[in-house]
């Protein structure tokens, strides 16, 4: 190993590593900012029932308005979490039983059959994705794009869309289902006699204060100043999304506001009992509560909440049970993934002292980083083909032991890894003008050989965390 590490000094210098007493929120976000561009990122980390804030960057590029604790984010999947909320106090009303099937509240339409019994889809199962529903309802619709119904969206009448399907027996598995969170919807709309949003608005959006949350089209906001833009992995601008099945994916929040919620959650309990709280986190199955998704830490939840993924958004909303600990992470673009998986590890090991494997996020990212480089490189000639497959083969097993936990392999295999690929590439010359189009963009205007070197630094920068090296 020592004589590996002395080799790699030689052939491209010290890489460096970052010093545990350096290491903090604020240091950890900007070199996240550096190592994964993102324009914005808002963070509030919970403790002792206190949140603590930090936000950098701008919620425009263009423009240079800063981020505040008062920028909308969409938050996408977070969404679920008070559309569990709304179901649960119409439970609590005694207007709506969990284990009751859905059809019994659905008025405007019903879900339909021949194979399997549609009366195993209860309320429950919709909302711990057992239900057997089909997954996904496509991508948020674009400017230019009439919103068609509910109906429509299940009957798959927009071109867009495929149509609501029971894909397998109710209850028999687990799928996570943004379609069925439609019905949840419908549900509370026909149940209520409100709107979706103005049912939210009504009993939680109101009571918690949480006056710049909102489900409405982004596009019909009466106030756009503080809606952030989102952007893509290489900071190009997207449109807004627009949702038709808004309690899956369409709420738009801030930092204030979703600090309320998750208080509201871990403290405060006005809006449901502690018993319905509760529920929404027991029965676990396969990673899914009421609303929730759990991080399972061994046999145990670690935490739970929910992440939000969109076009250009990124989003994590976590907290322990029966604790006052938790993180919410909000950033505006694509690459924020990267950020908030890392700020919830380094969250969850502050505070628990443990590691999950959502901190292997950053490593995989620059790991495929390097693999595609080296595919340009196989590509123009500058690696021959049995290396190639040699060095992607040892990277794919890297991951595989990364994923396991057995660091002090992977830290092996990588230094060697590197030390190959600078002897590969020592004396080739890759002209970008050589490079295809479409992949010039990842380059950022610089050599193959920079790019790689970035790569490297990051990955040996990441892996010298604390948390990865736990013993």
């Amino acid at each position: 190993m020592r004589n590996i590490y002395l080799l790699l000094v030689m052939v491209c210098g010290s890489f460096g590593t970052i010093a545990a007493q350096d290491l903090s929120y604020e240091n950890l976000i900007q070199r996240l900012a550096e190592d994964f561009p993102t324009p914005g990122i808002a963070v509030g980390v919970l403790q002792n029932n206190l949140f603590t804030e930090y936000t950098k960057g701008y919620l425009n590029l263009e423009s240079e308005k800063e981020i505040t604790r008062e920028t909308q984010f969409n938050v996408a999947s977070i969404s679920k979490i008070l559309t569990a909320m709304a179901i649960m106090q119409l439970v609590e009303r005694g207007e709506v039983v969990l284990d009751q099937p859905i059809n019994t509240y659905l008025q405007r339409w019903q879900i339909y059959s021949d194979k399997f019994d549609v009366d195993e889809i209860t309320v429950r199962r919709v909302l711990n994705h057992t239900a057997g529903l089909s997954r996904e309802f496509g991508p948020g619709f674009n400017s230019s794009d009439s919103l068609v119904s509910l109906i429509d969206v299940f009957t798959g009448k927009s071109e867009k869309r495929k149509p609501l399907e029971i894909v397998y027996a109710p209850g028999s598995g687990s799928l996570y289902s943004n379609m069925g969170y439609g019905l949840l919807q419908m549900l509370i709309e026909d149940v209520s006699g409100l709107s979706f949003d103005g049912f939210i608005s009504k009993n939680i959006f109101a009571p918690l204060g949480m006056s710049q949350s909102t489900f409405v089209d982004p596009l019909k906001l009466d106030d756009k100043t503080n809606l952030a833009t989102p952007y893509n992995h290489v900071l190009q601008p997207q449109e807004q999304e627009r949702f038709v099945v808004v309690a899956a994916a369409g709420l738009l929040s801030t930092l204030n506001d979703l600090e309320k919620l998750m208080l509201e959650q871990t403290k405060i309990q006005r809006l449901l009992t502690r018993k319905s709280y509760d529920k929404m986190l027991a029965g676990l199955t396969d990673g899914y509560g009421l609303g929730h998704m759990f991080v399972i830490d061994g046999s145990r939840i670690a935490f739970t909440g929910h992440s939000g993924l969109g076009m250009g958004w990124n989003a994590a909303y976590w907290f322990i049970p029966n604790s006052s600990n938790g993180i919410i992470v909000l950033t505006n673009g694509d690459n924020g993934f990267y950020i908030h998986q890392t700020l919830t590890c380094y969250w969850y090991h502050t505070t628990t002292g443990e590691r999950i494997k959502s901190c292997n996020a950053p490593i995989n990212k620059k790991l495929n980083r390097v693999s595609l480089f080296l595919e340009i490189a196989a590509e123009m000639g500058a690696i021959e083909q049995s290396t190639f497959d040699i060095l992607t083969a040892s990277i794919m097993e890297m991951r595989n032991h990364l994923s396991d936990g057995d660091i002090e392999f992977f830290k092996n295999q990588w230094n060697a890894s590197k030390i190959e690929i600078y002897k590969q590439l020592k004396d080739k010359n890759i002209s970008l003008e050589e490079v295809p189009k479409q992949l010039k963009v990842l380059l950022n205007g610089e050599s193959i050989k920079s790019a790689m070197n970035k790569c490297f630094r990051s990955v040996d920068y990441w892996i010298e965390m604390p948390w990865f090296n736990i013993r």
